[in-house]
């Protein structure tokens, strides 16, 4: 580098050099040309002629031209006008004949230096001694003009080799003092760098870039200073900008803990706890408080979530702030009753107390469906707000508030869909599938203890005039009512449930005959207490038909149990109503004649395949406001003597018999076929028993049947019911889930209808959920059926399951379906079970969407 200099310097100075010879040449011409003149003012002065004017110029050309000096004369136009011309400039070219006649017209000298040539032009101008012989002219006028052409070369070279020879005698001083100066700065940088890489290996976090100071390593030169100032502010930026990456770990980790599992639900308190350990890794934090409510409840629940031990003093005053967070929130009511508790995620840590340094940061939640609002806060050591740092609690908020508002939301779910699941929604009695594992529980125990029970079944008498003349919502208020009466009837063992629409059940522990006819007589007497007042003020009463039967007297079956009961309702419906019914010896032979006759025909259909007919019922998809039907869901029918049976008739009886799988074959043998035959292309729902799924034989047919008649698995989706209770419901997984692997689908029938729908839903790969007709029917008119709905609609969506609504039968039920999410409706307002596919959505399905968009419009 020092050499680089030097040559640069040597170069530059040899350029000025030269250019100080040139101006010296110059200034010595200038000089000369004054002597000459005054030379020559002498000689003219004392009266030369021309000839020794000439002479004397020539002389001096020769004298010069030793020193390589050419010297020429030009007179001026006065000059020649007076004294005649003098040597015409023949030698000068184009160029230098501009020259001439600009420096008569200027009277300003030229100069030039070309090709080591000094060419100098000088002007002679007249002094007022000179008037006296230049009469023609005054003081100041060009008289001529004197030439001068020195060449340099010879000049130049000996002078460059002498600047040479200074030079390189200087060269070693200029290497001394780049060497001094590059050594000094380097171990100045070394020792900048030492000190910048002993704190860069202390940078573990964003903010401990604040710790490196540039500038003050640098501070000895300014240049160097400034450049270490505008470090500084690149790491202040940075410090706003960039992430640590235990923080963006962190967020995967916290991320990870928005899942919710169901042991997240059940254990939400210690879900917290740990993220409470996960937080503290990062971020120094004091306490967590959750406070939520739902519409329903008066009381607030607040739950404190301590990262370690507090002081009373602190728990305290922590408590105080958070109280004081909650009055001033928005979502929730002023002055709250709250109940608090605390929790400790690590009792070992016991937290230090400074007032001061806790700093509480909350974020709210509110959700309209389930209506649930809440408040999470968040107290952390109290420093230097950060952006980083405002983001990460953020953050955490975010997700806490989210976590735990989930968590409150599906608790509220699963309560109403488990309390529904075993309730009936308009009466609170319990349902049908409840009822029925009761009444096998009831069969059991009876038999191990050896005792007596009873059946009640009641049908209201005329209740859908009761309907159509005072409306659903009144007749739901007579049902109601009719609960709350048999309810004082009863004894606190019996067990009292809604079998459906206005027919109910009890159960009658410990109880033979005799007494079962007692407490008909008192169940009848009660229900003739009922009375309502109906909207246009009348007075209504009810009647009821009842039938009992006995275990283990009249059956020994839950089945048979229900055959008796039910059809002693019916005798009693025939004989005038208002009455109850228990069987003789006689009615009871003739009951089991009438089921023997159905056990023939059953064993008949199977021998004679023409009589059963599958039948298809149209299932609606809504598909984004382009209805169609594309799904259909397979029925059986029996033909006996000219009439179609429905499988209502007789599928209790080839349950009892052990036949229904063998049903199940043929009809879908049949289906398949006629898929085949008229180019059905939809999806198509079929009926299976859990028992007929664990059978072997039977799903390797299934298989067999679907390869033989070309029809995709995943065009068939089995309804898993819950008609026949699977005691291995292990064996029913592995076989549920073998199918699934082939690519069948699957669907929960009658969701909601019983407790073990939900076990389904958790247990197996569920793909579409029916929703009990019973509430999609009452939808319309009872809240209560409503919210189940939702709740239902809900938690199908957030595990990615399909639903379906049955039992649509007005266009009133199917808009509200259509309103609440559901993707797909059946029932006879859509379409009733028929031989053939349907392919076109009836009219009056299209109207009744239609004018539910009107109305939304």
């Amino acid at each position: 580098m020092s050499l680089l200099l030097f040559a640069v310097s040597y170069l530059f100075s040899s350029k000025l050099f030269e250019h100080a010879i040139s101006n010296n040449s110059h200034q010595n011409a200038a000089t000369f040309s004054r002597l000459t003149f005054d030379n020559m003012y002498q000689i003219m002065s004392q009266g030369w002629s021309r000839e020794q004017l000439n002479e004397f110029i020539k002389q001096t050309q020769d004298t010069y031209r030793l020193s390589n000096i050419q010297i020429e004369l030009y007179r001026s136009r006065l000059v020649s006008a007076q004294y005649g011309e003098f040597d015409p400039h023949e030698s000068l070219n184009a160029v230098q004949l501009d020259r001439l006649d600009s420096v008569f017209a200027s009277a300003q000298e030229s100069v030039e230096l070309r090709d080591n040539i000094l060419d100098s032009m000088l002007p002679l101008q007249a002094e007022t001694r000179c008037l006296s012989c230049h009469s023609n002219a005054k003081v100041g006028d060009v008289l001529g003009v004197m030439h001068f052409r020195q060449d340099m070369a010879s000049t130049l070279n000996a002078a460059n080799q002498n600047f040479l020879m200074f030079f390189l005698l200087l060269l070693p001083l200029p290497i001394l003092i780049a060497y001094f100066i590059s050594h000094k700065l380097s171990d100045f940088m070394q020792q900048v760098i030492q000190a910048l890489h002993e704190k860069i290996e202390h940078v573990d976090k964003v903010r401990d870039l604040k710790e490196i100071k540039p500038s003050e390593l640098l501070s000895k030169y300014q240049e160097l200073e400034k450049l270490g100032q505008e470090f500084e502010q690149l790491a202040e930026k940075l410090q706003t900008i960039a992430v640590d990456r235990d923080i963006l770990e962190f967020e995967i980790k916290l991320l990870d803990k928005f899942i919710i599992t169901s042991e997240v639900v059940r254990d939400w308190k210690e879900h917290v706890n740990q993220m409470i350990l996960e937080i503290t890794k990062i971020l120094p934090m004091y306490a967590l408080f959750v406070v939520f409510r739902t519409d329903d409840e008066e009381r607030f629940g607040m739950e404190i979530f301590w990262a370690g031990r507090p002081s009373e003093t602190m728990r305290d005053h922590f408590q105080k702030i958070a109280e004081a967070r909650i009055n001033d929130h928005p979502i929730l009511k002023q002055n709250p009753t709250v109940d608090i508790h605390h929790s400790i995620a690590n009792p070992d840590l016991h937290l230090e107390y400074v007032e001061e340094a806790i700093d509480l940061q909350t974020k709210s939640l509110m959700l309209e469906t389930p209506r649930v609002g809440g408040v999470v806060g968040i107290g952390i050591q109290g420093y230097k707000q950060d952006l980083t740092r405002t983001i990460v609690i953020e953050s955490i908020l975010t997700t806490l508030v989210n976590v735990v508002g989930s968590i409150k939301a599906i608790n509220k779910y699963t309560r109403d869909l488990e309390y529904y699941a075993t309730r009936d929604p308009l009466t609170n009695l319990y349902n049908r599938r409840v009822f029925q594992e009761l009444l096998d529980y009831e069969i059991h125990r009876a038999d191990r203890h050896n005792y007596a029970f009873s059946l009640m079944m009641i049908d209201f008498d005329n209740f859908k005039f009761i309907n159509d003349r005072h409306g659903h919502a009144f007749g739901d208020q007579m049902l109601q009512g009719f609960a709350r009466e048999l309810q004082k009837a009863l004894r606190s063992e019996d067990v009292l449930a809604r079998y459906g629409g206005d027919e109910f059940c009890i159960l009658l522990p410990e109880t033979d005959s005799t007494q079962a006819h007692h407490l008909a007589e008192r169940v009848m007497t009660s229900i003739h207490h009922i009375e309502e007042i109906s909207p246009n003020m009348e007075r209504v009463h009810l009647t009821c038909s009842i039938g009992v039967s006995s275990y283990p007297e009249h059956a020994k079956t839950p089945q048979d149990l229900y055959i008796v009961a039910d059809n002693m309702m019916y005798k009693g419906k025939a004989n005038g109503k208002d009455q109850y019914c228990v069987p003789d010896a006689h009615e009871l032979a003739e009951l089991y004649r009438r089921n023997t006759e159905k056990s023939a025909f059953l064993l008949q259909a199977l021998e004679d395949e023409s009589c059963i007919e599958p039948h298809f019922q149209p299932i609606l998809a809504f598909a984004d406001h382009n209805p169609h039907i594309a799904v259909h869901e397979l029925l059986m029918r029996i033909r006996k003597d000219g009439k179609l049976i429905p499988a209502g008739e007789f599928i209790d009886v080839a349950e009892n018999m052990g036949i229904v799988h063998k049903l199940d074959y043929l009809l879908i043998k049949k289906a398949f076929q006629a898929v085949r035959e008229q180019h059905y292309e939809g999806l198509l729902f079929i009926n299976l028993s859990p028992k007929a799924l664990i059978l072997n034989e039977f799903i390797n047919e299934v298989k067999t049947l679907a390869r033989e008649y070309g029809i995709r698995p995943n065009r068939i989706v089995f309804e898993i019911t819950e008609r026949e209770t699977v005691r291995n419901i292990s064996l029913l997984e592995k076989f549920v889930r073998e199918l699934k692997f082939e690519g069948f689908m699957f669907a929960i029938d009658d969701f909601g209808s019983g407790f073990s729908s939900f076990h389904y839903l958790k247990r197996f790969p569920i793909d579409y959920l029916k929703i009990e007709g019973e509430f999609i029917c009452n939808m319309v008119t009872d809240r209560i059926d409503l919210a189940f709905v939702e709740s239902a609609v809900t938690l199908a969506k957030s595990i990615g399951i399909k639903t379906v609504a049955e039992f649509i039968e007005s266009p009133e039920v199917l808009r509200a379906v259509h309103e609440s999410g559901i993707e797909f409706a059946q029932g006879y307002f859509i379409g009733a079970a028929q031989p053939l596919f349907l392919q076109a959505v009836p009219d009056q399905v299209l109207d009744a969407l239609h004018a539910d968009q009107k109305d939304r419009l």
